[in-house]
């Protein structure tokens, strides 16, 4: 039962229309629970004797449960993580690259600002169970130290906006099951010792 009360004079005033809330703050910790059931916790940093940060730049820290349930992580430099409970997405985020969950579509969403690798010691399966494609705006690179097999139970279709070079170092075979065309726009040629 709370009988009574003081407001610290330095502190916030409130009003009757803030309703019913938790706002307490210790050594650079807020706490804030409002009207509405939505937690937040907010890093200041420590205080000093005079009450003021001892480090503004580590200051902005934010944990929130909004009043949907929904949760939010942040930090003063724009790096996240939040779930949306209503849209049911997860999102991780610096501020400019970020990855998303949805689950209410299924989708898995990466994107980045800057360079993008990713290694592993062991084999690496790409797969997909739909349509599967690959493009670079500068150039694509496909390169191994070993074997490379491409194979296609359906078509395959090779297309080359300007020069088409095929190098082997070994034997070439080239074997059709029906017709086999080659096909020259100007001069075509097959040279070889035999």
């Amino acid at each position: 039962v709370i009988i009574g009360g003081l407001n610290h004079f330095g502190g916030p005033s409130y009003t009757s229309a803030d309703g019913q809330f938790y706002d307490f703050n210790f050594n650079g910790i807020h706490y804030n629970i409002d009207k509405d059931g939505a937690y937040t916790v907010t890093f200041n940093s420590p205080i000093d004797v005079d009450g003021k940060p001892t480090n503004i730049d580590a200051q902005g820290t934010i944990f929130k449960i909004d009043k949907d349930g929904s949760i939010t992580f942040s930090d003063n430099e724009g790096q996240s993580w939040s779930t949306d409970r209503i849209k049911k997405t997860s999102t991780w985020s610096n501020g400019a690259d970020y990855i998303i969950i949805d689950k209410a579509n299924k989708t898995v969403a990466l994107n980045s600002t800057g360079a993008f690798s990713t290694h592993s010691e062991k084999s690496t399966t790409l797969d997909s169970s739909a349509a599967l494609s690959i493009s670079g705006t500068t150039g694509v690179n496909l390169s191994s130290d070993a074997n490379v097999a491409l194979q296609s139970k359906g078509n395959m279709s090779q297309k080359s906006g300007g020069t088409w070079d095929i190098n082997v170092t070994g034997d070439a075979n080239i074997k059709a099951g029906g017709n086999l065309m080659m096909q020259g726009g100007a001069m075509a040629q097959m040279k070889g010792t035999m």
